[in-house]
């Protein structure tokens, strides 16, 4: 996948381990994120996704570990996007929260993605479980 770099301390993306399924998107900067806000961070990355599929942006697991949450729970990429990834996290703290330069604070997972037709119909086939949801098969 090509990728960009767009400001000046911007890391390539890595991979934690080999069968890592995300790789690691870094903060460019020192960034502080007040109490109690949100804030948007620039990764410093552009990048070209494969025809087919998307990128996922998600936090990284280890990010459960500070007070900041992703502020919209998953990052949708087009692979016709072309602009500088960001991830907007919340501090749900009552302190300030300090992002260092080369801190990875994000992934990007590239999954497959089917690219249906709409057609509109008066009825949908039936199934087992039918329009139960929420729940409807268990806990």
């Amino acid at each position: 996948m090509k990728v960009k770099l767009v400001s000046e301390y911007a890391q390539l993306p890595t991979r934690g381990s080999e069968d890592a399924a995300g790789l690691d998107l870094y903060c460019p900067f020192h960034i502080k994120v007040p109490a109690d806000s949100q804030k948007k961070i620039p990764l410093g990355v552009a990048v070209e996704i494969p025809k087919g599929h998307m990128g996922l942006l998600v936090p990284r697991s280890s990010m459960s570990k500070t007070p900041l949450r992703c502020a919209n729970s998953v990052g949708i990429i087009d692979a016709d996007y072309r602009g500088e990834l960001s991830i907007a996290y919340e501090n749900v703290s009552c302190s300030d929260y300090m992002i260092f330069r080369g801190d990875r604070i994000a992934q990007l997972i590239i999954v497959p993605v089917a690219m249906v037709d709409v057609l509109e119909v008066d009825d949908l086939s039936r199934t087992e479980r039918g329009a139960g949801g929420y729940g409807s098969t268990g806990k």
